[in-house]
């Protein structure tokens, strides 16, 4: 990638940067997403899943089991 196109990738996800929350993420719920960047330049995408979602009533449920 040319130096000039990957400075148009950074302002681009820059943009969507602590924004208005996106709609999407799950296919269970309404769920919203949201992008940041950390100070070391790393972009995070965050999924806020609704409270009655199934999907993320089973990885909480699975959190709570123990292995042996």
């Amino acid at each position: 990638m040319s130096n000039r196109r990957k400075a148009q990738a950074i302002q681009a996800l820059d943009a969507m940067c602590d924004q208005l929350p996106i709609p999407g993420g799950c296919l269970d719920c309404n769920a919203e997403q949201t992008m940041t960047r950390d100070s070391n330049g790393v972009y995070r995408i965050t999924i806020h899943h609704e409270d009655t979602c199934p999907w993320l009533a089973g990885i909480e449920r699975r959190k709570g089991e123990t292995t042996c």
